[in-house]
């Protein structure tokens, strides 16, 4: 985890640019954007599903996030740094994402 400007640890998020293929749909992602779903994010940080939802939306009401759920909302999401480019630069060596 790392700490934000507000002073509040936030996990890290890992992606890259490109495509997601499943058995029924590809996504293409764009720089700044990761697809993962509730239940993958609550393994990863090993937090509660509730607390990942209310991290999720509390980062969505700051404008920090834009999240796209898929049609039944449980299989995956897209979520969308929305300054990424403004705070990560490319050639940037340390690049988070």
């Amino acid at each position: 985890m790392r700490s934000d400007a507000r002073g509040i640890d936030t996990p890290r998020f890992e992606f890259k640019t490109g495509s997601k293929r499943d058995f029924k749909w590809t996504v293409n992602l764009k720089r700044g954007q990761l697809i993962t779903s509730q239940r993958d994010l609550a393994k990863k940080w090993g937090w509660h599903r509730t607390s990942i939802v209310r991290f999720l939306t509390k980062l969505e009401s700051w404008g920090e996030i834009s999240v796209r759920k898929s049609e039944t909302g449980r299989e995956y999401m897209i979520v969308t740094f929305l300054n990424y480019d403004e705070e990560n630069p490319r050639g940037k060596e340390n690049e988070l994402f």
